[in-house]
């Protein structure tokens, strides 16, 4: 798919609402008025203290065998963590210090890592480099962490300004514009998408990542107006392709924490063209990403809780950063005003928007309190989220279908979660640490990422196959005030089952009584094996019909009827290299049947 060309029509009339020279994100330091409020805080302090302890101490070695791991033996973490460690854990606490004080005193310790970083051979991570371009300097362009360098840069390029020696400022557009932008002017001119390249039509959260730290570094670079306007142009242009990740009614198939990173980082770019052009660039005007933005408070079980569905953790949630600026511009997509944050933050892009948002609290058109509604259905994403609260205890779910082609797919059409006063006792476990194998043909090797590591049915043997054919979607939804019921048909998502006529999940979420009742029916067109399976972070104990689990004073009992054969239980655990392992009991029919049903219940422990 090409680039869309900006119209020189369109780069003209956004070059006539930007400023003439560059810059003006936030204050610069040298502003000590509009830094002042910051400098004499427990943050401030925080910072300048972990600032004092760098200096002098020696720049982690970054060698090339460390670079070159990935490559040999799949390994992306010892040299990710010098990577981050050189950048967030020591760059940016002496820039922030030397902000905060403006004393001097940490110019010298700034410098000589900044020359660190601009001799590191790449700023792609080994992950992304597979051909070496950027490692060998051939062919460099920007990836997600790259781009995000290049941001930070420029930030610490307009606050610190002249505070910087006049070689190291000019190395800063040099090397910006020799690892991003020259890569990315070639596509925007010529249409032409070349390696490394494909985020700037994709629709997963690369796009608006890479975007939006692209557009900082020109907003603060570029000297020429021209320029910085066919930057924006191409952003505006790409976000088409953005929106279109997500499902027309705003669900995110990358699930809670890639929405953070994603739509939060589109933001942050809708937000920077919004101060780069004086308000008159817009990237807000779009349906999609409206209903995207009631993604964070819809998707939550209970406030704070939400399942981990795709490459999510079981304890993510919405940030508050992200709530605070779509409550100006969305404000009917949250479920209350959040009150404005003023103290610094690790994040450069963030500390400017949190620490110079002048808007006045609470926005219009924002209650300040809110509650959850009983139910949400994404019926084009075929998600369903279940919600209960009687005498105090709150009781929820969250089931989904989908297709086995979705961004930072799990193969998991059927996946479901059970959750008590915001504790997910049987769950979606979520993501992997990843490791080569993550983004590679061979991706579902893994136990967490196959459906073996969810709560889904495994057919005559077989599991799940990925790609869009294996899906499910809701045949019939029923919904009252007590009960919500609803079927699945979730047949096409085990296409390697030959033998499989049909398999229906129903779902039965009963509000007033606070249990939830999941019933599998499968036919065949000959005797064959069936079961599913109960997932959990927390010890699982089992009986002859029943696994209950427990948490601190609290537990869940699921209770197991079968039809066509008996029943038998299978403990073990989901293989999770590097992490903690899930505890799974295998729920099984004792014999192959033709035509046969599981049916679990599940119920809070008295």
């Amino acid at each position: 798919m090409p680039f869309p060309i900006p119209s020189p029509e369109r780069i003209a009339q956004i070059a006539s609402w930007l400023p003439e020279t560059p810059g003006h994100f936030g204050p610069p330091a040298s502003d000590r008025a509009a830094w002042f409020p910051f400098a004499d805080t427990p943050e401030a302090k925080k910072v300048i203290a972990q600032a004092e302890a760098t200096v002098g101490t020696p720049i982690p070695e970054l060698p090339d065998e460390l670079y070159l791991q990935f490559l040999k033996i799949g390994n992306r973490t010892n040299y990710e963590h010098i990577y981050f460690q050189r950048q967030r854990d020591r760059l940016f606490p002496l820039v922030q210090a030397e902000v905060l004080e403006y004393k001097g005193r940490f110019i010298e310790a700034i410098e000589r890592e900044l020359n660190a970083m601009f001799n590191e051979k790449s700023w792609v991570l080994p992950a992304h480099d597979g051909d070496l371009l950027n490692f060998n300097g051939t062919a460099p362009y920007a990836d997600l962490f790259c781009s995000e360098l290049c941001a930070n840069l420029a930030i610490y390029d307009w606050w610190l300004q002249d505070k910087l020696s006049s070689t190291t400022r000019k190395r800063i557009r040099e090397e910006v514009e020799r690892r991003m932008f020259a890569a990315y002017r070639h596509v925007i001119r010529t249409g032409e998408i070349t390696r490394g390249q494909w985020w700037a039509v994709g629709s997963n959260n690369w796009n608006a990542v890479c975007h939006s730290q692209l557009v900082i570094a020109a907003m603060i670079l570029m000297e020429n107006r021209h320029d910085r306007a066919e930057i924006l142009a191409a952003a505006e242009q790409a976000m088409q392709f953005f929106a279109a990740g997500y499902s027309a009614d705003g669900y995110c198939t990358e699930g809670i924490g890639y929405w953070g990173y994603g739509y939060g980082r589109f933001l942050v770019l809708a937000e920077t063209a919004l101060m780069a052009t004086g308000g008159k660039l817009s990237l807000y005007n779009n349906e999609t990403l409206h209903n995207v933005a009631a993604y964070a408070r819809d998707i939550q079980i209970e406030e704070g809780c939400c399942p981990a569905f795709a490459d999510s953790h079981i304890d993510e949630s919405p940030s508050p950063e992200d709530i605070g600026i779509i409550q100006y511009r969305y404000p009917d997509a949250v479920l209350r005003a959040v009150p404005p944050r003023t103290e610094i933050t690790g994040v450069p892009m963030i500390t400017v928007l949190r620490c110079f948002d002048k808007r006045p609290y609470p926005p219009a058109n924002v209650p300040l309190d809110g509650q959850l509604p009983e139910r949400k259905l994404y019926p084009l994403a075929n998600i369903y989220i279940g919600r209960s609260c009687r005498n105090g205890r709150h009781f929820g779910t969250a089931f989904k279908t989908g297709h086995n082609a979705e961004e930072h797919n799990h193969n998991d059409i059927g996946s479901f979660t059970v959750v008590l006063n915001s504790h997910q006792f049987f769950l979606d476990p979520g993501s992997e640490v990843y490791t080569k194998r993550t983004f590679s043909p061979q991706r579902y090797e893994g136990q967490m990422l196959n459906s073996f590591g969810h709560m889904v049915p495994i057919v005559a043997g077989k599991l799940q196959s990925p790609g869009r054919q294996a899906h499910g979607m809701f045949i019939s939804t029923d919904f009252t005030d007590d009960v919500d019921i609803l079927v699945a048909d979730i047949t096409p998502a085990y296409p390697e089952a030959k033998e499989l006529v049909s398999l229906k999940r129903t779902f039965i979420f009963n509000r007033k009584e606070q249990t939830l009742t999941v019933r599998d029916d499968v036919e065949f067109t000959t005797p064959q094996t069936f079961e599913t399976a109960l997932v959990s972070f927390d010890d699982m104990a089992f009986s002859d019909s029943s696994v209950v689990v427990s948490y601190q004073n609290a537990a869940i009992s699921a209770t197991v009827a079968t039809e066509g054969a008996g029943l038998t239980f299978t403990k073990g655990i989901i293989d999770n290299p590097n992490a903690r392992c899930p505890n799974r009991i295998a729920v099984k029919l004792d014999k192959p049947v033709q035509k046969g049903a599981i049916t679990i219940t599940f119920k809070i422990n008295k």
